[in-house]
């Protein structure tokens, strides 16, 4: 018994210096607001794919599956 409340004791006390570093940054570091510029590439409407997503096609591939009996 003694082992196991010395190892309750130190994960506790491990777990209590986590807690209060964690503490400690939230109360000591203030961010700064900002603005965030990203620049995006869209294709050109001529550029984008038409048809069947690569989701549906493995969905009736699996549905296909599922239902061929042997």
């Amino acid at each position: 018994m003694p082992t196991l409340f010395r190892l309750i004791t130190v994960v506790g006390a491990v777990v209590a210096l986590a807690y209060g570093a964690m503490f400690a940054l939230v109360m000591a570091v203030q961010p700064q607001q900002r603005e965030i510029v990203e620049a995006v590439n869209v294709p050109p409407a001529g550029e984008l794919r038409t048809g069947r997503s690569a989701a549906s096609t493995l969905n009736s591939q699996a549905a296909a599956l599922v239902h061929r009996r042997p």
